[in-house]
């Protein structure tokens, strides 16, 4: 589900670590460097996207346990 929630997101691989060296980086050193506004949108992203990826593992953890035990 990664795979394809990773082609909605995302255009290209670069775009996806640009995504995560925003999300990871602390707010103080965005906010020195001026990229306060621009890290908005791909923190957003990244934090939806990882929602998304890990709720969905989950999901069908659950889901197959349920109906194969």
């Amino acid at each position: 589900m990664a795979g394809i929630l990773f082609r909605v997101f995302f255009e290209s691989v670069s775009d996806f670590l640009e995504c995560l060296r925003l999300y990871f980086t602390p707010d103080i050193v965005i906010m020195l460097r001026g990229e306060w506004q621009e890290s908005y949108w791909p923190h957003l992203k990244m934090l939806v996207y990882f929602g998304l990826s890990i709720g969905s593992g989950f999901m069908a953890r659950y889901s197959l346990t349920h109906y194969f035990s």
